[in-house]
């Protein structure tokens, strides 16, 4: 059993992160596109080349923050449904009854139990650091160094720490072997 939450917790990390970075990346890039075309697609010369490089750059910070609530939605569903060293998490209705395929409303149900397990247990690690940061440094707490080199990081922690949280404690996701 230990192994199948550390794979689960490896497979749902490495989905979070490519799901992430994919959304973060194709929206930078949509939007340098756009913003090109509405400028009159002016010839790409050096210049042309360094504006659309910082305007991506730009909206990849943006569109990393759109990445991070995808990815967020997302990686939870690409664990359900699979075989993980023999055995595999099931979404339930409201009767403990398995549903064969994943379905939009009980998947948000179970989705949103876990996300705000991820904000309390990240609001916990923000608590902790700030104590810690006072303690170490005295005087008045910056809380600057909260940026996204940090958060993430953070949320990764939270939700491999939610998800045994939820299959032990939720009655709408269950562990069943697989039947291959």
């Amino acid at each position: 059993m230990n192994r199948f939450y550390l794979i689960l917790g490896v497979r749902w990390i490495i989905s979070f992160i490519f799901i992430g970075v994919i959304v973060s990346t194709v929206f930078a890039t949509l939007m340098s596109i756009g913003t090109y075309a509405y400028k009159g697609f002016a010839p790409l010369d050096a210049q042309t080349w360094s504006a659309l490089q910082t305007i991506w750059l730009f909206w990849l910070g943006i569109g990393y923050g759109i990445g991070m609530i995808a990815a967020l939605v997302l990686a939870l569903g690409a664990l359900l449904y699979r075989c993980i060293e023999g055995q595999h998490l099931l979404l339930l209705n409201c009767k403990e009854e398995r549903i064969e395929s994943l379905e939009l409303k009980p998947y948000f149900k179970l989705w949103r139990k876990w996300f705000f397990t991820i904000i309390w247990i990240n609001a916990a690690q923000a608590v902790i650091l700030i104590v810690i940061h006072k303690l170490l440094f005295g005087g008045a707490v910056w809380i600057s160094w909260f940026n996204p080199w940090i958060v993430t990081p953070m949320i990764i922690f939270s939700g491999l720490l939610a998800l045994p949280i939820m299959i032990r404690r939720s009655k709408r996701v269950r562990i069943e072997p697989c039947i291959s």
